[in-house]
């Protein structure tokens, strides 16, 4: 669809509407001279927000843009966008000068584009382990619900922030840069095994992936990670090893206890013995 060239006083009367407006919204251009804006506007609010901007870019020769719902002269409605200019004669506003466009399109698009980050953001919340997108300077630009969580605080509040505004052990955070950087300068996945200390002073364990990759809109490099708290395993192979260990201290006590039975009961018999063949001398 074509786009619509529109004049219009300061007023709000239409002076020129180009052609276009036919195909646009079944608009004659010849017989809609004079008329006011108001019928090109779906929306009473909208239609007043027009009317605040004119006064605005008679006020102040302002140029700029906004959008709103179109209704056609068959009671259509779909989305504009409104592009606008002054038109200055002896230093006065005399007129402006807008152009519509159809943003049907664009705005299907971006509600296509909501709806696909408000399902990405509802699986990732969903899940317990740890998701995180960074940038080059460690800024988080993703995060999900268990991350944020971790840090005693929300997603929103950690979107666009650093680890050194979150994480209070200078060297967790040293560490942290520093595998992050080697991943998103090498180009490699990495798996590692880390540490952190929540917002409540507990050290949480985790194994972590990260994976490097470049963000499509931006092209530059970022960092995808995945931790999952082992915290609980290392808890349990704690305890093992602390039972193995007593169980071979238990062991060693315990060896020690039998070579002193069997010390004593091998001087025992040795010396029944010796009785005994001392006492059958010269007996035949």
């Amino acid at each position: 669809m074509r786009d619509v060239v529109v004049r219009i006083s300061t007023t709000g009367e239409l002076l020129y509407l180009s052609p276009a407006a036919m195909s646009f919204g079944g608009y004659d251009h010849i017989e809609e001279l004079g008329n006011n804006i108001a019928k090109f506007f779906a929306e009473e609010k909208d239609y007043l927000r027009a009317l605040k901007l004119i006064a605005e870019i008679e006020r102040e020769a302002k140029s700029g843009d906004f959008e709103f719902m179109y209704k056609t002269k068959s009671k259509t409605v779909f989305p504009v966008e409104l592009t606008y200019v002054p038109l200055i004669k002896e230093e006065k506003v005399y007129a402006i000068q807008m152009v519509l466009r159809d943003i049907t399109e664009r705005k299907n698009a971006e509600d296509a584009l909501l709806k696909s980050k408000t399902q990405l953001r509802q699986i990732i919340d969903l899940v317990p382990h740890y998701i995180f997108v960074k940038d080059k300077r460690g800024k988080y630009t993703l995060a999900n619900k268990a991350t944020a969580e971790v840090f005693g605080t929300t997603v929103e509040n950690l979107t666009g922030r650093r680890d050194t505004e979150f994480v209070a052990i200078e060297e967790e955070m040293e560490d942290f840069r520093a595998d992050d950087l080697e991943v998103m300068n090498s180009g490699r996945l990495k798996f590692t095994e880390e540490h952190i200390t929540d917002s409540e002073n507990n050290i949480r364990y985790l194994q972590t992936t990260k994976v490097p990759f470049i963000l499509s809109d931006t092209n530059e490099p970022s960092l995808l990670g995945v931790s999952v708290d082992i915290t609980a395993l290392k808890k349990t192979e704690q305890i093992l090893k602390e039972s193995e260990e007593k169980l071979q201290e238990s062991n060693k006590t315990k060896d020690k206890f039998y070579s002193i039975i069997a010390h004593d009961l091998k001087n025992s018999f040795n010396s029944k013995f010796t009785f005994i063949g001392s006492g059958n001398n010269g007996v035949i």
